[in-house]
């Protein structure tokens, strides 16, 4: 299915570097300060069967800024604590990210079950890009991860397999962005990725086949 699952240990020097801290637009922002800035809003989220043990994390803008970019997940640690979920029938948090006018993009997943293992393209993905107008705040969509778990020899739950798919949720998300930033409340404008999974052009014939 053109996806890479390794253990942790293997990807040590990948890992170094995809993993940072995500920005996040601070709650009192405010685009009129600065006219070519935008803010884009997306969820990241995965299926609550697989527990919250789970992180699919999401990767912005990592062409230009290939060492340093930094994972969008759906489960934060704070302290080395997992963070509570912001929705209810999945786990996941919604992402608000303040960006420079111009076009942007996603070119990399990732999925860690937890227990070391980490499930990833294993070629390159078809880049999703969107456009950021300055002052205007768009809705991506929801980045959900479709994860396959089964049983260790523990009888234990693990997930062993997923991929991300594109969702729009604009129902769920939007009234918790505007709850969390009211300054921004009905100025969200509809600018989806395209739907469907995220997975390589190859894997996609394959399946439609």
């Amino acid at each position: 299915m053109n996806i890479l699952v390794a253990r942790t240990a293997y990807l040590g020097l990948v890992v170094a570097f995809l993993y940072g801290c995500a920005t996040k637009a601070p709650k009192d922002l405010d685009l009129s300060k600065n006219s070519n800035d935008g803010v884009a809003v997306f969820a990241v989220s995965h299926e609550a069967e697989a527990g919250r043990a789970v992180t699919l994390m999401v990767y912005l803008d990592r062409e230009s800024n290939a060492l340093w970019s930094a994972p969008y997940p759906s489960v934060e640690n704070v302290a080395g604590i997992r963070t509570r979920s912001d929705f209810e029938d999945d786990y996941g948090r919604l992402a608000v990210v303040n960006l420079p006018a111009g076009r942007h993009s996603f070119s990399l997943w990732q999925i860690s079950n937890g227990t070391g293992l980490r499930i990833l393209p294993n070629k390159d993905l078809p880049p999703l890009v969107f456009e950021v107008r300055p002052g205007a705040v768009v809705y991506l969509g929801d980045f959900h991860g479709m994860t396959a778990v089964g049983r260790n020899i523990l009888g234990m739950k693990v997930t062993g397999g997923g991929y991300p798919e594109l969702r729009d949720r604009h129902e769920r998300d939007i009234p918790i962005f505007e709850s969390k930033y009211p300054q921004f409340r009905g100025k969200v404008e509809m600018q989806l990725l395209p739907q469907g999974p995220w997975v390589t052009d190859e894997l996609k014939r394959h399946e439609n086949k």
